[in-house]
């Protein structure tokens, strides 16, 4: 007797179900009903959204929440896909705390410490010293801030990745203008500099800024 196969759903299809259901319905209102502080430019409905594909995808799960080192290294040792470290805004001493005592794994695990809040491309060239010196590849590295400095720094130092968020701290996130996005990569411009510049609602705020500088 022959069986009808039944064509498997896509992602999209099975996530879009899930969000229609009344019981996420009800999770939405509860949730618009405590007026919690969220991410600009998200609603409710599309971070829930976000957390069921992360689920079905098992894509590593951000931690930014998990404040002390001694319970990061407790969630790696109960969590065998991979953990990202959040935003950190760390020196490279602070780093190396982290490597030495958060049960990071250098295998899979991804670290996101954020260029420009953590003393510049200097201290991070000595944060990516410190990681290498403790086995770790540089393309471990994803930083934090979705912003140009970030992106350059991934790019020059080969990094693994660098994070980027559409509609948020704007101008300054995102890419230049004509940056081609395909497949989850960026090509970058051949343009000196960070490439504010090429990013004209970013360099509408810069450029009244610089031409009210004091002349050195």
């Amino acid at each position: 007797m022959a069986v009808p196969k039944v064509t498997r759903r896509s992602v999209a299809t099975e996530v879009a179900t899930i969000l229609d259901s009344p019981e996420v319905a009800e999770l939405v209102e509860r949730i618009d009903g405590l007026k919690l502080r969220k991410r600009r430019g998200y609603g409710t409905r599309t971070l829930i959204g976000g957390c069921l594909v992360r689920s079905i995808y098992a894509l590593p799960t951000w931690t930014r929440t998990v404040q002390l080192i001694a319970e990061h290294a407790a969630l790696a040792e109960r969590y065998e896909r991979a953990l990202a470290t959040g935003e950190n805004l760390f020196s490279m001493q602070d780093a190396r705390n982290l490597i030495r005592h958060g049960g990071l794994r250098s295998d899979r695990d991804i670290l996101q410490f954020d260029p420009a809040l953590s003393y510049g491309l200097v201290e991070y060239l000595r944060t990516l010293e410190m990681l290498a010196l403790h086995g770790w590849s540089p393309r471990r590295c994803v930083p934090h801030g979705g912003h140009q400095f970030a992106l350059n720094i991934a790019v020059g130092l080969g990094l693994g990745g660098n994070e980027s968020y559409p509609q948020v701290f704007a101008p300054f996130g995102g890419f230049a203008d004509d940056t081609p996005i395909s497949d989850s990569r960026v090509k970058m411009p051949d343009i000196p500099g960070i490439g504010f510049e090429a990013k004209n609602d970013l360099y509408a705020v810069m450029k009244p800024l610089a031409e009210a500088a004091p002349a050195c």
